[in-house]
């Protein structure tokens, strides 16, 4: 293995990332890398895995797009839970999407996007990137479409709400 440091500005290059090496006490052994990949100048993902060695496997995606008329952002990070938790042996895989989005729509109107998707909240305590992100138990989407005429707006809103009351599977307040 090696790295490169261009001279020259030739601008985003696609390639493996540094990998990562470390220990846990709740996953084991973590060895795992991604490869980052530039579509073209407006858009780039990142895919890679993860091995955890005392639970499974994880997989990482992240993907941006930003064009004249739109924009979008995914993050998916989900786990195969292959041996479960060590005192208790429960399976705590699963896995997260967040997506976010606006798009200019014909006629005037404008369309923005942020869905926020949890398989389970025992996942996220177990898995969570951050503390912050491990204790939070509220799951959040939201869309809306609206135009302006003259001095009015016309727009409609949608959106989901769930609060996980606990770890047990369903007990969800939607």
């Amino acid at each position: 293995p090696y790295v490169k440091h261009p001279v020259d500005n030739l601008g985003r290059q696609s390639g493996f990332l540094i990998p990562a090496i470390g220990q846990s006490n709740s996953k084991g052994f973590i060895l795992g890398d991604s490869y980052y990949w530039a579509i073209n100048r407006n858009s780039d993902a990142e895919i890679g895995g993860y091995l955890f060695s005392s639970r499974g496997w994880a997989q990482v995606a992240d993907y941006r797009n930003i064009g004249w008329r739109y924009s979008l952002h995914a993050e998916y990070y989900g786990v195969i839970d292959e041996y479960g938790n060590p005192t208790t042996k429960q399976n705590q895989g699963g896995e997260e999407l967040k997506v976010n989005g606006a798009v200019a729509l014909p006629y005037g109107f404008r369309g923005v996007v942020s869905v926020d998707y949890l398989s389970s909240y025992l996942f996220r305590l177990a898995f969570g990137q951050s503390f912050t992100e491990a204790i939070n138990s509220e799951v959040r989407s939201s869309g809306f479409i609206s135009k302006s005429f003259d001095d009015n707006l016309l727009g409609l809103w949608m959106s989901r709400y769930q609060n996980y009351q606990s770890t047990i599977h369903g007990d969800v307040i939607d």
